[in-house]
């Protein structure tokens, strides 16, 4: 209860702790127009059961790497050591068409980023074919949602045209600080610092 003596549900959010009241934010309970009463869940078992899993698109195949992005200046003489961007740059197969989710959580921060795509018959038309699979990839900028440094754990969900949904993680890797790119683009290393996520989690 408020100090107007409301009553209120305190729900956690997954954006990180620096969003509302330290994360939590009030609900008004009763019959509002959010309808909670009328479309809440709760005890229940969302896990899939093997013949679901059977018929739910794989995810296979990811990759991990990093690519920084200095700021351009008006002289090429000027050493390139501040950055524009961080690309997180996640690359991962299905084994058929299917609309994809990439979720990082920083674990530090408790920050969360994530790319969503859609599989359109034309971007499924544009997708790489990877021995029969989907190819897809998803970029998400590390400096703008403030996760140099953190340690992150990645998930990704995917979806087929019938409602079946996949999954895989989530695995946890470090990212280097900022300082470290900053030092890879002032030492003029064009490689990328890059780190490669093997099988299932």
């Amino acid at each position: 209860t408020d100090s107007t003596s409301r009553d209120y549900w305190l729900l956690l959010n997954s954006f990180g702790i620096h969003w509302q009241q330290g994360g939590y934010f009030k609900v008004l309970r009763g019959d509002t127009d959010l309808e909670m009463l009328h479309y809440g869940a709760w005890g229940v078992d969302f896990k899939l059961s093997e013949e679901e899993r059977k018929r739910s698109p794989a995810v296979f195949a990811v990759e991990v790497s990093f690519s920084p992005v200095p700021q351009r200046h008006g002289m090429a003489s000027q050493p390139l050591t501040e950055l524009e961007h961080v690309w997180l740059r996640v690359a991962f197969a299905t084994d058929e068409p299917a609309t994809t989710l990439v979720r990082v959580l920083g674990l530090a921060s408790g920050i969360t980023a994530e790319v969503a795509q859609n599989a359109s018959a034309d971007a499924s038309s544009r997708l790489e074919v990877l021995e029969g699979a989907e190819k897809h990839t998803a970029e998400m900028d590390l400096l703008k949602h403030d996760l140099c440094g953190d340690r992150l754990e990645l998930r990704i969900w995917a979806s087929d045209s019938k409602g079946n949904t996949g999954d895989w993680g989530p695995v946890a890797f470090d990212v280097p600080l900022l300082k470290t790119f900053r030092a890879a683009l002032s030492a003029g290393l064009g490689r990328r610092l890059s780190e490669e996520v093997h099988g299932s989690p």
